[in-house]
């Protein structure tokens, strides 16, 4: 079982995966090489199964939705991130929709995120045909593009037939 101590430990550059492949804490090498391109928002030193960069802002720990592009504050410190990651790894990290694409399609390669085929706001779920096995700089790239280049605007909607 993950703890704490385990978490807080791996940020100090040594990385790890964990609840079940579904949070990649980065090691000091991996956000050099990876957590460049969100320098803008805080040193990024993990990843959601589906690629999300978690910063550290401000002393505060914070998420930026690769699909959305929106940044939402996750705890005001990286002690308290840990307590959520251990309390909740499904909320923070995506373990049940990791959990449900091994089942499926096996383990995720090593160096890969899940990416939705269908974004939600698409009418895309988190489930594991909608979900690929992506080279993490691939991942972070095509959600990201994807996210700068297809926004509605608050309040619409769209339905997709």
């Amino acid at each position: 079982m993950m703890s704490e101590e385990d978490l807080l430990q791996a940020t100090l550059g040594s990385g790890l995966l964990a609840f079940g492949d579904a949070l990649w804490v980065l090691s000091t090498e991996e956000q050099r090489e990876l957590g460049g391109c969100f320098q803008h928002l805080g040193q990024c030193f993990a990843l959601d199964i589906l690629a999300n960069p978690m910063l550290i802002s401000g002393g505060a720990v914070v998420q930026l939705d690769l699909d959305s592009n929106k940044v939402t504050d996750v705890a005001p410190s990286l002690e308290e991130w840990a307590a959520l990651m251990v309390a909740r790894p499904g909320r923070y990290a995506g373990a049940q929709i990791a959990a449900k694409w091994i089942g499926v399609n096996g383990p995720i390669p090593e160096r890969h995120r899940l990416v939705l085929v269908y974004p939600v706001h698409l009418g895309g779920q988190y489930t594991p045909e909608n979900l690929l096995a992506m080279p993490v700089d691939e991942a972070i790239e095509h959600c990201s593009t994807r996210a700068r280049n297809f926004t509605l605007p608050d309040k619409w909607t769209m339905t997709v037939k």
